[in-house]
């Protein structure tokens, strides 16, 4: 089996009876902020016959000024006083125990401790039974018009954006271009380029024709209309005339003079 280890605990407070109260999340954001050590508010507990006792709680004038961790540093919403209903715990148990940062007794640097009866967990720190919690309540804000206009401040508080854009320096505007503008130069190009692709003599452009083939064998006729100028219309109508089509591998889609057009020097 694992090693146990004992752990000192001080149950001297067991009988010790206390309450367990639950607070609204502003008041206890504003418990927090509130100095030490200082008084956070007043109990009052007014008693008649035969009916329940009344309990008020009015917070310090500490916790009301408290300040909220924003920048803006704005009060947190705090009313001015709450009502508490307890209510007895006799179906459960439930206790307080604190852990404080002083060993129960000093340990010896380099020793774990076991040599004193004290293990390494109560050895960090004392652990001790604040006391027992026999009755338990909710502290509830008052149903009041300036109770209201405290939590809808709140959320207007939280709705205010915590990024917000800054400009660094001052921005350039410039006044928007239409596209025709940008285009203009493309279209006048082509224009140019329509312009120069004119109907030019069949002997012309035949005479260019021949000249491109006397350097390759193979055009297609991308290659030819670059070379010769022409529109590819006009340009089909006289290679059909002195050319033919290659349609099979592997000079597919490419044109090849006619056999009595060529004119190649034998390899040596």
């Amino acid at each position: 089996m694992g090693e146990q280890n004992n752990v000192a605990v001080d149950v001297s407070a067991l009988g010790k009876q206390l309450w367990l109260i639950k607070v609204p999340k502003n008041l206890e954001n504003a418990l927090l902020k509130a100095p030490k050590n200082s008084p956070v508010g007043t109990l009052t507990v007014t008693r008649q016959s035969g009916k329940k006792p009344v309990m008020k709680f009015e917070p310090s004038g500490s916790v009301l000024n408290a300040k909220s961790g924003q920048p803006d540093g704005q009060a947190l919403c705090v009313a001015e006083h709450y009502s508490l209903d307890p209510v007895s715990v006799d179906r459960q148990t439930l206790s307080v125990f604190s852990e404080t940062d002083t060993p129960p007794m000093e340990v010896e640097s380099g020793s774990s401790g076991k040599e004193h009866g004290v293990s390494p967990v109560s050895a960090l720190g004392s652990v001790r039974i604040e006391g027992c919690i026999k009755t338990r309540g909710e502290m509830r804000p008052p149903k009041s018009t300036s109770y209201l206009k405290l939590k809808v401040q709140e959320f207007k508080q939280q709705n205010i954006p915590t990024k917000l854009t800054k400009l660094t320096s001052e921005v350039n505007n410039y006044k928007p271009r239409a596209h025709a503008i940008n285009t203009m130069g493309l279209a006048a190009h082509k224009g140019q380029q329509q312009q120069a692709r004119v109907r030019e003599e069949v002997g012309v452009v035949r005479d260019r024709i021949f000249k491109a083939f006397e350097l390759h064998q193979y055009y297609n006729i991308q290659d030819l209309q670059k070379k010769t100028g022409q529109p590819v219309n006009y340009l089909k109508e006289i290679l059909t005339q002195i050319a033919d089509y290659n349609t099979n591998p592997p000079h597919r889609f490419t044109w090849e003079l006619k056999p009595q057009y060529r004119h190649y020097g034998s390899s040596t």
